[in-house]
């Protein structure tokens, strides 16, 4: 595929301290190497081997490892968030590295074998603004809720859901963790300086909400935000 793709490493792994005290989440171990290179891994299977880390907490360590990324067969560059922006602020400080009218994210500390292929088409074939994909759980409680209406557009974000918000029979369907942005929907988030944090973390899914997401099942569920 000819696009980039952007990391998404700020967080500080509070939930996995004492661990992440000397490291950051996406450098734990798994298996044989730190977590964040089985995503660049799967990046360069699809053929992504532009890819932008967006850091936050201990940027040094990933940058000590990776590099410029030649070592591992890809392109590596960095941009530091000035202070914690939340998912999309953390993409939009990245836009001054983005070359390409559309860009991949995956946060970095969930491991899918999505088919980025397959959401890509999909995202490109309705003309999408922008794509989530989603996966299904038994319990949504613990995550956010994204509701489909029947043509397969998203009709509603709904952050952990409490027993009696739940409809009977509905799909819970959650973030996966992986987005395909156009570049004018990157540059629509609010700038650092310019607006609260919530704000920007809320941009990607206001535009959802109020021009209308469709959606499309490829392997896991992705949810497009058409351009029209």
């Amino acid at each position: 595929m000819s696009m980039q793709a952007v990391i998404l490493v700020g967080g500080q792994g509070t939930r996995l301290r004492p661990l992440t005290e000397t490291r950051p989440k996406p450098m734990m171990p798994l298996v044989d190497r730190p977590f964040v290179e089985h995503q660049v891994d799967q990046l360069k299977r699809h053929g992504i081997t532009d890819i932008v880390f967006s850091c936050g907490y201990r940027p040094d360590a990933i940058e000590a490892y990776f590099g410029d990324g030649q070592a591992f067969g890809v392109t590596m560059r960095y941009v530091v968030d000035p202070v914690p922006l939340g998912t999309a602020g953390a993409v939009a400080n990245a836009i001054g590295l983005l070359e390409h009218d559309e860009v991949l994210v995956l946060n970095g500390d969930i491991l899918s074998d999505l088919d980025l292929d397959e959401v890509v088409r999909g995202h490109r074939e309705v003309g999408a603004r922008a794509t989530i994909a989603l996966t299904p759980v038994e319990d949504p409680s613990a995550y956010g809720l994204v509701r489909l209406n029947p043509d397969r557009s998203v009709k509603e974000f709904l952050e952990k859901p409490s027993r009696d918000q739940l409809l009977p029979d509905e799909p819970f369907l959650i973030n996966a963790g992986t987005y395909v942005l156009g570049r004018d929907v990157v540059a629509s988030i609010p700038a650092v300086g310019r607006a609260p944090s919530s704000a920007r973390s809320s941009a990607v899914a206001g535009l959802g909400t109020s021009t209308g997401i469709r959606a499309t099942t490829t392997g896991a569920t992705s949810a497009h935000l058409p351009r029209t």
